[in-house]
């Protein structure tokens, strides 16, 4: 609520935004992209987190450290209603004003904000993926709300990759969702 109230221009991604499209589920923290560069942006970002009382977290603390010279970096904070996480270009994500764009608009906690569109959603989940991620792209591209449907994951392997390793990895990922699933590495 304190981005919304303090004019931060953003929009919603991450968890909340799946269970806006697709069914909900828990979460420990709120995820958000923003505008890189925007000065008064900033400005309002800094108000909200001052209203929130957070604190950057450190890698030690369950955030990132950041990589000089990022031109787009992870930021994580600690508030007094949980985890923040702000993006300014996550993993499989187009430019922020195209997924502003893209969005839609719609009421949490009586304000409006920005959710991310539902195939930018996708393509941010698949790049980002974790089990859970995969987990949401099988939700989010079912036919019918909350039913999940086969997802096939597609490695492209590097010459020194182990490919027993590379089996390992992809079954543990499918198998989560989908205990039927088969993995053929080629």
């Amino acid at each position: 609520g304190e981005l919304a109230a303090c004019g931060v221009d953003f929009v919603l991604i991450g968890a909340l935004a799946v269970g806006v499209h697709s069914e909900v589920r828990a979460t420990g923290d709120v995820d958000v992209m923003l505008p890189i560069g925007d000065e008064a942006n900033k400005l309002a970002l800094l108000r909200a987190l001052e209203q929130l009382r957070a604190v950057r977290l450190s890698a030690e603390q369950g955030g990132v450290d950041p990589v000089a010279g990022d031109a787009y970096p992870t930021v994580m904070f600690a508030t007094r209603h949980g985890k923040l996480d702000i993006l300014y270009r996550p993993d499989g994500s187009d430019s922020y004003p195209k997924v502003k764009r893209r969005s839609l608009k719609t009421t949490i906690g009586g304000r409006r904000v920005h959710v991310v569109g539902k195939d930018d959603l996708v393509r941010m989940k698949l790049a980002a993926g974790r089990t859970d991620d995969l987990r949401d792209v099988a939700s989010l591209t079912s036919p019918e709300r909350g039913v999940s449907r086969r997802v096939f994951v597609s490695m492209a392997l590097a010459p020194s990759v182990e490919h027993e390793w590379a089996r390992a990895l992809a079954a543990a990922r499918t198998v989560y969702f989908d205990p039927s699933c088969r993995v053929r590495i080629a």
